[in-house]
């Protein structure tokens, strides 16, 4: 799991994903409906690579683990609560139990979406992840820090 602060910290990442994707045809994005500069250029230069999964959290990490299973390098997005807290279960149960290398982005730690409400703060996010054997957990501070993390994960 990695925790992203900002949108600029999302779109470094993606965009550094899209160079890397461009040389990997086994890296696929995941997505929910989410609109980002970044996520539309990736969409638009990697259509075969990209999956806008609509709404369905639980399925985008069921889908991510399968994929995984087959030998891709799977990376899903959205807003940190969505594709956590909504699908625990497949978190624990089709990434960690399998150990699978699902790499899971989540934007928007803590109350930085406060306007939105609480179904958008990330408060608990990353300790109740903690609970759940072979996942690791990120939590970037910078750009240079978030494109260091893409080349280690």
């Amino acid at each position: 799991m990695i925790s992203l602060d900002s949108n600029l910290m999302r779109d470094v990442l993606i965009s550094e994903l899209e160079i890397e994707a461009k040389k990997d045809k086994n890296i696929i994005l995941i997505s929910n409906e989410q609109g980002a500069i970044a996520l539309d250029s990736f969409r638009k230069n990697l259509p075969n690579q990209f999956i806008n999964a609509g709404v369905s959290e639980q399925n985008i990490i069921s889908a991510a683990a399968g994929m995984a299973s087959a030998g891709k390098k799977v990376f899903v997005y959205s807003i940190a609560t969505f594709i956590t807290l909504r699908c625990l279960e497949q978190i624990k149960l089709d990434v960690g139990v399998m150990n699978l290398p699902v790499n899971i982005i989540g934007v928007g730690a803590s109350f930085s979406y406060d306007v939105a409400g609480p179904s958008h703060h990330a408060t608990e996010d990353i300790s109740i992840l903690r609970s759940i054997n072979n996942l690791e957990i990120f939590s970037p501070s910078d750009n240079i820090t978030t494109k260091n993390l893409l080349k280690l994960i």
